[in-house]
């Protein structure tokens, strides 16, 4: 039986992945007006969250529009709360959720003021991403829908420890379209359920790393050294700092990997 495909395009994810770049100016992220959960003739529904590290700016910029869904994990409250302040512009998520041993007190009350729901769930079984996840259910429950990707912001760099937990929550949604972004790096969960056809620019540094354990054949195109059947595991094969040769990569695997894109190199 022929696998279902699974595509992913990214230059839809940020601007400088992009083949040809506009040189005007992208409108401010205030300005745009996000789509509406309640509008179920739109094509795709994305949600975004911010985590508590550095936010890629140009990727948010460009992916606010796109999301019908804004959260604040925690800490990522003061993250949009700062960006706001540095770019000069008005950005409010439509919930805060967390265990909010991160927020600053002043964003949560600055927040609070202008009616967004924070809430607090204090259980350490969970990260704050974990929490914002769970959002995430309650919101497709009560909207029936079902969010075609979910955006990270900061669910790269800094601390690994926190990276390592974002991308264990990427393995816990394994159906879940769920992008990991940083200023430097994009990163999403290969489902060995799918054919996978990414559609990215040549010459791009990227990996593909088997978090979960060996997997047992991995075969790709579109890439300077292509994996044919090839076993992966930590302690042998890996495939890191790879370059896309064409516009179009492909993966088939037997078991979960995570592709991670270098957006600057």
């Amino acid at each position: 039986m022929q696998q279902q495909e699974q595509v992913w395009n990214c230059h839809e994810m940020s601007p400088l992945l992009m083949t040809e770049r506009s040189s005007a100016s992208a409108a401010p992220p205030d300005t745009v007006t996000r789509p509406s959960l309640s509008n179920k003739n739109q094509t795709e529904l994305n949600c975004l969250i911010f985590v508590n590290f550095d936010i890629p700016r140009e990727a948010i910029q460009y992916l606010w529009s796109k999301c019908a869904l804004v959260i604040c994990a925690d800490g990522g409250a003061n993250r949009l709360f700062k960006y706001c302040l540095d770019t000069n512009c008005q950005l409010v998520p439509d919930y805060i959720k967390g265990d909010l041993d991160s927020i600053d007190e002043a964003v949560r009350e600055y927040y609070t003021k202008i009616g967004v729901p924070i809430t607090t769930d204090p259980s350490q079984d969970s990260t704050d991403l974990m929490k914002a996840m769970e959002l995430v259910r309650e919101v497709e429950q009560t909207h029936d829908i079902t969010f075609s990707n979910i955006y990270v912001s900061g669910g790269l760099g800094g601390n690994i420890s926190h990276e390592i937990a974002n991308i264990n929550n990427m393995h816990m949604n394994p159906d879940t379209r769920m992008v990991l972004f940083s200023e430097g790096n994009i990163a999403w969960y290969i489902n060995p359920k799918f054919k996978h056809t990414i559609h990215l620019k040549s010459g791009v540094n990227c990996s593909v790393i088997p978090f979960a354990g060996t997997v047992d054949e991995v075969t790709t195109t579109g890439l300077r050294w292509n994996l044919d059947h090839h076993e992966m595991k930590f302690g042998a094969m890996v495939s890191t700092s790879n370059i896309t040769l064409d516009n179009v990569t492909t993966i088939l695997t037997s078991g979960p990997l995570v592709f991670i894109v270098d957006i600057i190199h």
